[in-house]
């Protein structure tokens, strides 16, 4: 694993990522349903799932689901990052390579 390095050695929009996200409460909708949030996500998703019964031989399963990312490891001024030169698919240029790692968990609603 990397050394933590300064956030200020990534590029802005990944400086924008460091925190934590997750699905987007807005409140109710007029017949009081909850919507977004834990209790009523909007991240839906589509799986097919092998099925020999059906003549097409899939189904498609269909869900909702909660996503947790976590982009900093709680310090103030650093995070996972690692910033690494390396040759440009074995060429003369070598690219400066900056990554930010970061945690996601994903579960069904």
């Amino acid at each position: 694993m990397p050394a933590l390095a300064p956030i200020s050695i990534l590029a802005e929009f990944q400086q924008q990522l460091v925190g934590n996200w997750s699905n987007k409460d807005f409140g109710e909708d007029d017949r009081n349903v909850p919507v977004g949030g834990d209790e009523n996500p909007l991240s839906y998703n589509v799986m097919p799932l092998p099925d020999d019964s059906d003549p097409d031989g899939y189904i498609l399963k269909n869900f909702k689901f909660h996503e947790k990312l976590h982009f900093n490891n709680d310090k103030i001024d650093t995070t996972l990052a690692v910033a690494a030169r390396a040759p440009n698919r074995g060429g003369l240029v070598n690219q400066d390579a900056r990554a930010l790692f970061y945690e996601q968990q994903v579960r069904f609603a």
